[in-house]
Protein backbone atom coordinates (compact mmCIF):
# COMPACT_ATOMS: atom_id res chain seq x y z
CA UNK A 1 0.00 0.00 0.00
CA UNK A 2 2.83 2.44 0.88
CA UNK A 3 4.48 1.84 -2.51
CA UNK A 4 1.18 2.61 -4.24
CA UNK A 5 0.83 5.88 -2.30
CA UNK A 6 4.46 6.80 -3.03
CA UNK A 7 3.95 6.20 -6.75
CA UNK A 8 0.86 8.39 -6.81
CA UNK A 9 2.65 11.14 -4.85
CA UNK A 10 5.60 10.93 -7.25
CA UNK A 11 3.39 11.07 -10.32
CA UNK A 12 1.20 13.94 -9.11
CA UNK A 13 4.03 15.96 -7.58
CA UNK A 14 6.84 15.41 -10.07
CA UNK A 15 6.37 12.69 -12.69
CA UNK A 16 3.63 14.52 -14.55
CA UNK A 17 5.51 17.84 -14.58
CA UNK A 18 7.63 19.16 -17.40
CA UNK A 19 11.38 18.82 -17.38
CA UNK A 20 11.62 22.61 -16.98
CA UNK A 21 9.31 22.55 -13.96
CA UNK A 22 11.34 19.80 -12.26
CA UNK A 23 14.54 21.68 -13.08
CA UNK A 24 13.16 24.81 -11.39
CA UNK A 25 11.99 22.77 -8.39
CA UNK A 26 15.42 21.19 -8.06
CA UNK A 27 17.12 24.60 -8.32
CA UNK A 28 14.80 25.99 -5.60
CA UNK A 29 15.73 23.06 -3.36
CA UNK A 30 19.44 23.69 -3.84
CA UNK A 31 18.92 27.40 -3.15
CA UNK A 32 16.97 26.56 0.01
CA UNK A 33 19.78 24.30 1.24
CA UNK A 34 22.31 27.05 0.56
CA UNK A 35 20.13 29.47 2.52
CA UNK A 36 19.77 27.02 5.42
CA UNK A 37 23.53 26.40 5.64
CA UNK A 38 24.46 30.06 5.49
CA UNK A 39 26.16 31.14 8.70
CA UNK A 40 25.66 27.80 10.47
CA UNK A 41 28.88 26.65 12.16
CA UNK A 42 30.47 23.44 10.88
CA UNK A 43 30.19 21.81 14.31
CA UNK A 44 26.39 22.12 14.10
CA UNK A 45 26.36 20.72 10.56
CA UNK A 46 28.61 17.85 11.67
CA UNK A 47 26.62 16.94 14.81
CA UNK A 48 23.98 14.26 14.62
CA UNK A 49 20.45 15.27 15.49
CA UNK A 50 17.28 13.28 15.94
CA UNK A 51 14.45 14.33 13.64
CA UNK A 52 10.84 13.21 13.63
CA UNK A 53 9.86 10.48 11.19
CA UNK A 54 8.44 11.68 7.90
CA UNK A 55 7.58 10.16 4.57
CA UNK A 56 10.66 9.20 2.58
CA UNK A 57 13.05 8.93 5.53
CA UNK A 58 14.24 5.52 6.66
CA UNK A 59 14.78 4.91 10.39
CA UNK A 60 18.55 5.22 9.87
CA UNK A 61 18.15 8.71 8.39
CA UNK A 62 16.42 10.03 11.49
CA UNK A 63 19.71 10.32 13.39
CA UNK A 64 22.01 11.85 10.79
CA UNK A 65 23.97 15.09 10.75
CA UNK A 66 23.34 17.74 8.08
CA UNK A 67 26.60 16.70 6.40
CA UNK A 68 25.43 13.06 6.36
CA UNK A 69 22.11 14.07 4.81
CA UNK A 70 23.88 16.10 2.15
CA UNK A 71 26.27 13.20 1.46
CA UNK A 72 23.32 10.81 1.03
CA UNK A 73 21.52 13.25 -1.26
CA UNK A 74 24.65 13.77 -3.32
CA UNK A 75 25.31 10.03 -3.67
CA UNK A 76 21.77 9.44 -4.91
CA UNK A 77 22.06 12.33 -7.37
CA UNK A 78 25.35 11.03 -8.77
CA UNK A 79 23.83 7.56 -9.23
CA UNK A 80 20.76 8.98 -10.97
CA UNK A 81 22.93 11.17 -13.23
CA UNK A 82 24.78 8.01 -14.29
CA UNK A 83 21.51 6.13 -14.85
CA UNK A 84 20.06 8.93 -16.97
CA UNK A 85 23.19 9.15 -19.09
CA UNK A 86 23.19 5.37 -19.65
CA UNK A 87 19.48 5.36 -20.52
CA UNK A 88 19.99 8.16 -23.03
CA UNK A 89 22.77 6.09 -24.65
CA UNK A 90 20.31 3.22 -25.05
CA UNK A 91 21.84 1.09 -22.32
CA UNK A 92 19.88 -0.90 -19.73
CA UNK A 93 21.65 -0.26 -16.42
CA UNK A 94 20.63 -1.75 -13.09
CA UNK A 95 19.72 0.44 -10.15
CA UNK A 96 20.82 -2.06 -7.52
CA UNK A 97 19.88 -2.07 -3.87
CA UNK A 98 18.85 1.46 -2.93
CA UNK A 99 19.42 0.80 0.76
CA UNK A 100 23.14 1.24 0.07
CA UNK A 101 22.52 4.99 0.10
CA UNK A 102 21.42 4.79 3.74
CA UNK A 103 24.84 3.69 4.96
CA UNK A 104 26.53 7.04 5.55
CA UNK A 105 29.45 7.38 7.89
CA UNK A 106 30.79 10.58 9.39
CA UNK A 107 31.56 13.16 6.71
CA UNK A 108 32.97 16.68 6.72
CA UNK A 109 32.19 20.01 5.10
CA UNK A 110 33.82 19.02 1.77
CA UNK A 111 30.62 17.14 0.99
CA UNK A 112 28.83 20.46 0.54
CA UNK A 113 31.18 21.50 -2.28
CA UNK A 114 30.64 18.17 -4.07
CA UNK A 115 26.89 18.47 -3.55
CA UNK A 116 26.80 21.90 -5.25
CA UNK A 117 29.02 20.67 -8.12
CA UNK A 118 26.73 17.70 -8.79
CA UNK A 119 23.62 19.86 -8.35
CA UNK A 120 24.93 22.09 -11.15
CA UNK A 121 25.26 18.97 -13.33
CA UNK A 122 21.64 18.06 -12.54
CA UNK A 123 20.44 21.54 -13.45
CA UNK A 124 22.48 21.52 -16.70
CA UNK A 125 21.49 17.99 -17.73
CA UNK A 126 18.54 19.03 -19.96
CA UNK A 127 20.98 21.23 -21.91
CA UNK A 128 23.11 18.16 -22.70
CA UNK A 129 20.56 15.37 -23.05
CA UNK A 130 17.08 15.21 -24.57
CA UNK A 131 15.68 13.02 -21.76
CA UNK A 132 13.49 11.24 -24.30
CA UNK A 133 14.99 7.74 -24.44
CA UNK A 134 12.32 5.03 -24.12
CA UNK A 135 14.56 2.66 -22.12
CA UNK A 136 13.58 2.16 -18.47
CA UNK A 137 15.14 1.12 -15.18
CA UNK A 138 13.08 -0.38 -12.40
CA UNK A 139 12.98 1.52 -9.12
CA UNK A 140 11.67 -0.60 -6.22
CA UNK A 141 9.38 2.16 -4.98
CA UNK A 142 8.47 4.18 -8.07
CA UNK A 143 8.40 1.42 -10.70
CA UNK A 144 9.98 1.50 -14.15
CA UNK A 145 11.22 4.96 -15.02
CA UNK A 146 12.67 6.52 -18.15
CA UNK A 147 15.43 9.13 -18.05
CA UNK A 148 12.76 11.82 -17.82
CA UNK A 149 11.17 9.96 -14.89
CA UNK A 150 14.51 9.74 -13.11
CA UNK A 151 15.06 13.46 -13.72
CA UNK A 152 11.75 14.10 -11.95
CA UNK A 153 12.89 11.80 -9.16
CA UNK A 154 15.95 14.03 -8.63
CA UNK A 155 13.69 16.94 -7.72
CA UNK A 156 11.44 14.81 -5.55
CA UNK A 157 14.37 13.25 -3.71
CA UNK A 158 15.92 16.61 -2.97
CA UNK A 159 12.66 17.91 -1.50
CA UNK A 160 12.42 14.88 0.78
CA UNK A 161 15.67 15.99 2.40
CA UNK A 162 15.31 19.80 2.44
CA UNK A 163 12.88 19.73 5.41
CA UNK A 164 15.12 17.16 7.11
CA UNK A 165 18.08 19.54 6.89
CA UNK A 166 15.92 22.36 8.19
CA UNK A 167 14.82 20.23 11.16
CA UNK A 168 18.39 19.13 11.86
CA UNK A 169 19.58 22.73 12.04
CA UNK A 170 16.61 23.83 14.15
CA UNK A 171 17.29 20.97 16.56
CA UNK A 172 20.68 22.40 17.51
CA UNK A 173 19.52 25.97 17.90
CA UNK A 174 16.28 25.30 19.77
CA UNK A 175 17.73 22.85 22.26
CA UNK A 176 20.44 25.34 23.22
CA UNK A 177 17.92 27.96 24.33
CA UNK A 178 16.86 27.89 28.01
CA UNK A 179 13.20 27.24 28.61
CA UNK A 180 12.56 25.97 25.09
CA UNK A 181 11.02 22.52 24.90
CA UNK A 182 12.17 20.20 22.12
Amino acid sequence: MMVFVARIAYWIGYGSRSIASNRRSFARGVARIKELLEGVPDDVLEARSRVAPRTGLTPMMLDWSVFMTIEHTDQVHVQILQLITALERGESPELGDISRFDDISRVSKEVVTRFYEHAKEVEDLPNRLALTAPAKVHHPIFGSLTSRGFYALLAMHLWIHVPQIEDQIKFHFTRAQPGHKT
